[in-house]
């Protein structure tokens, strides 16, 4: 399945989501392309977004590997995609490469990003919590959202997410409460592959 933007993926998930017109509902959009669609969604159900604000650690000289992600506050999560030993074996392998890219990512999140769009943890606690990104190929992301949001006394934690590989959709329905995926691919290419408009194209309705 692919679309004409991010903008409009997120107008067909909103309607999807309709139902929760009315409750007590943010939508927490992970990074820029989440918000595009996130937008959608939170403008047709009236309730607030921000965003949460991640970066991954790959394995070194392998760029495709995910070790964990990295979030806001600090938090590192490991890859709960990667068997226990191939973990233990990275972590003990790359100890300090890891401790310097936490620094070094945490440094870069704080600093880079629009703070007026980050998410502050109090603003979701007890609400229903619509995570939305613009795709998926594996579940890493996840991992360190759910990690995030275990701090937080959430009535409800839902995924909403235009396209995913069939390996993040296996992954996202043992995470989540409710999962809403517009389209499920075997062979993920990027995320723009399945927008005709890439982020660059429309990267003033960012953060409006």
């Amino acid at each position: 399945m692919y679309f004409n933007d991010r903008a409009e993926a997120g107008n067909i998930l909103a309607a999807e989501l309709s139902g929760y017109a009315g409750d007590k509902v943010s939508v927490l959009a992970i990074g820029y392309g989440g918000y595009v669609v996130g937008k959608q969604i939170a403008q047709l159900l009236n309730c607030p977004i921000s965003i949460l604000y991640t970066e991954p650690i790959k394995v070194p000289g392998d760029g495709s590997t995910i070790l964990g992600e990295v979030d806001q506050s600090g938090e590192l999560t490991y890859n709960s995609g990667l068997s226990s030993g191939q973990l233990e074996e990275f972590i003990t392998e790359f100890h300090n490469y890891i401790d310097q890219e936490r620094i070094r990512l945490v440094h870069q999140l704080n600093n880079d990003e629009d703070s007026t769009n980050k998410v502050n943890p109090i603003s979701l606690r007890d609400r229903k919590v619509i995570v939305v990104t613009d795709a998926a190929e594996d579940g890493a992301i996840f991992d360190a959202t759910l990690n995030f949001l275990k701090r937080i006394s959430t009535e409800k934690v839902i995924a909403a997410i235009p396209i995913a590989s069939v390996k993040a959709v296996d992954r996202l329905h043992v995470l989540f409460d409710e999962l809403h995926c517009l389209s499920v691919v075997e062979n993920f290419v990027s995320a723009d592959h399945y927008f005709e408009e890439s982020l660059g194209t429309t990267g003033e309705i960012y953060l409006q």
